[in-house]
């Protein structure tokens, strides 16, 4: 028996004060009679001088009792755990996270199937079984909870909407789907949530109210073997060398040791492999020296485990190749010479009658050096201008020049501004004008903004609204470092390759202008499909594929000519690799009763009982019951006597 307000334990004081009333003696009034020979009994109690008597075994004293020893209890509000029945709404919420693709043992302990396959086909027996008549809402987890059926009774068609239910790797909003199910709950009295479910859930839940029976159905078992690739990058070995050094971090979830081979390919051909052996629990880093170069590296854990996806990593050389730039000048001494400490291979173009020559070798950036719009204002230019990272120095920006009064300069956090103050930097004028949509002040003198930066169409925008040549900032040690972080910042996306994300989340990708369709492509070819658009234009955010690989987001522009193809390794949450079993689910709220004064141990026992699908069954009306029973029994003893 369970009790909701342990507080009304307090009325248990009235017991012992109806027994201290029948310790009291009676007072008796002075009477006079003709004879006291029949009062002799009384009289021994008139001859006693303590106010107090032995106490006697009296029927009524015990029946009154009982009575209050029930009332106390009735007060207290106390409950049973029993079997909850299904009610008519039945809200299914069925994870679907990376750590759902482990394997498990069937039945009969010969073929294997997932975690997320074995939680489905519970849920079809236990409909079928247990749930015949219910209505059936279904809730698959993902990044973003998706109701697949709403409000249906028939099974065929929850068998359906089961089979939509894919793996999803990315991270799973577990608080969202259970804050969705707890709101189609709220104004349901009938209804109860049914969590189909490994439980390893990295992210808590248990601010989420649930005002309604739940119940967790765990499929997971007491396996927990799994090795998983942590981390796995590789760097050059030195500028020019041929060579580059992977390392990588492996751990065992597991609770006994592996031993496996490790291999590593370069450009899907085999560049090392060695075996590693992991004691339980042990995380490793592991180095693998002069690496032929490559476009790829890929590493495989070749271990038969229980979740293969985190089984394989990618990396690509951060870097790549040096940074190319077009240079757009009539003369910059200052500049061209911070441009070589900086390691670009800059071009500067020549000056035609009435504009510059459009450059005809390949190139990341362009800088436009304090020279006027016409000319650069064909159209040739202006659309080599929009398709890269373009640095303009007094140019790109319409208004006046305009002499800068003061030296206290803002400087906000950027790559650009990094380890930069411009102490005792003078200024001497800068162009003040409506700046451009894309533009956000990064360094201002008082309040006319020396340094615009931002994105247009995914490509960088960096704007010096002043001419190098009318301030000191060259002759000052910060300018290499301003150049450096500036340079780095525009091509940033000049590598051939995407780099890492994790599977369906949202990634900012660099389009060329040119491009009108894209592709994704995965590595082994069997697979593609067409990259987002919005308004009928390749979209700069697109989503990452779904399912943990290697890809490639190919670019064609209008007459179907590839322009650009780029690798990205999409990859599973790491928060989902182990396996070990977690604490039970808590919500907040709930049917059940809540914890007066026992305490967050009452709260827990309350959720893992409803958990386990047990329902509170309150006893008060039964004690009611019996408390009028006893008040009967007393009247009558009353009537007849009040001692045995």
């Amino acid at each position: 028996m369970f009790f909701e307000s342990i507080a009304s334990l307090w009325f248990a004081l009235s017991l012992p004060a109806i027994i201290v009333m029948y310790l009291f003696k009676r007072k008796y009034i002075d009477t006079p009679i003709s004879s006291h020979m029949l009062w002799n009994r009384i009289l021994k109690d008139i001859e006693a001088n303590r106010p107090w008597q032995k106490l006697r075994n009296r029927l009524l004293m015990l029946i009154q009792l009982l009575a209050a020893a029930l009332l106390v209890l009735a007060l207290m509000k106390p409950f049973i755990w029993a079997e909850q029945a299904v009610r008519d709404h039945v809200v299914l919420v069925v994870d679907n996270s990376a750590s759902m693709q482990a394997l498990m043992q069937t039945n009969d302990g010969e073929s294997e199937r997932t975690r997320l396959q074995e939680g489905k086909e519970r849920v079809l027996h236990w409909a079928k079984t247990e749930a015949k008549g219910s209505r059936f809402t279904l809730i698959s987890i993902g990044a973003v909870p998706e109701v697949l059926l709403s409000g249906d009774s028939s099974l065929a068609v929850l068998a359906d909407a089961l089979e939509q239910i894919q793996p999803f790797y990315g991270q799973a909003g577990y608080e969202e789907a259970m804050s969705l199910a707890a709101a189609l709950t709220r104004e349901d009295p009938d209804s109860e949530i049914r969590i189909i479910t490994d439980g390893q859930w990295p992210e808590t839940a248990s601010a989420v109210r649930v005002d309604v029976p739940f119940n967790v159905d765990r499929v997971a078992d007491s396996e927990t073997d799994n090795i998983q690739i942590v981390q796995f990058g590789v760097r050059e070995d030195g500028p020019g060398l041929p060579t580059v050094t992977g390392v990588a971090t492996i751990k065992n979830w597991g609770a006994k040791e592996s031993a496996f081979d490790l291999s590593v390919y370069a450009d899907d051909q085999m560049a090392e492999a060695r075996e590693l052996r992991l004691a339980a629990g042990e995380q490793r880093t592991v180095y693998f020296q002069a690496l032929s170069s490559a476009d790829v590296y890929r590493l495989e854990a070749e271990v038969d485990d229980l979740l293969q996806a985190d089984n394989t990593a990618y990396a690509f050389v951060a870097g790549g190749r040096s940074l190319t730039a077009v240079l757009v000048s009539d003369g910059n001494l200052f500049l061209e010479k911070a441009l070589s400490l900086a390691g670009v291979d800059f071009v500067k173009v020549q000056r035609g009658e009435s504009a510059f020559a459009i450059p005809q070798s390949g190139f990341d950036i362009v800088i436009v050096d304090a020279v006027e719009e016409a000319a650069i204002s064909t159209v040739e230019w202006q659309e080599l201008l929009a398709d890269k990272p373009v640095w303009y120095i007094h140019t790109g920006l319409d208004g006046t020049d305009t002499l800068v009064q003061t030296a206290d300069y803002s400087v906000i956090q950027h790559p650009v501004t990094q380890y930069i103050a411009l102490q005792d930097v003078h200024v001497a004028s800068a162009r003040y004008g409506e700046a451009p949509a894309w533009a956000k002040p990064l360094i201002t003198a008082g309040q006319l903004p020396l340094v615009y930066a931002g994105e247009e169409d995914g490509k960088e925008r960096l704007l010096f609204t002043f001419d190098l040549h009318a301030s000191d900032l060259p002759l000052r040690s910060e300018f290499p470092i301003l150049v450096q972080n500036a340079v780095e910042w525009l091509g940033k996306s000049r590598v051939s390759n995407l780099g890492l994300a994790v599977a369906s989340e949202m990634k900012e990708i660099p389009i060329s202008i040119k491009t009108t369709r894209a592709l994704w492509v995965s590595a082994d070819g069997g697979k593609e499909w067409e990259a987002e658009s919005r308004e009928g234009r390749v979209a700069s955010i697109q989503t990452v594929p779904p399912a943990p690989g290697l890809y490639r987001f190919v670019e064609f522009d209008s007459n179907g000519e590839e322009i650009q193809s780029r690798w990205l390794a999409s990859v599973m949450d790491s928060r989902e690799s182990n396996l070990t079993l977690q604490h039970e689910l808590t919500f907040a709220g709930g049917s059940g009763p809540a914890s007066d004064g026992a305490g967050s141990g009452a709260a827990q026992e309350t959720a893992v009982k409803q958990a386990e699908g047990k329902s509170p069954r309150p006893i008060t009306t039964w004690l009611i019951a019996a408390i009028l029973l006893v008040v009967l029994l007393e009247w009558g003893v009353y009537q007849r006597g009040n001692s045995v």
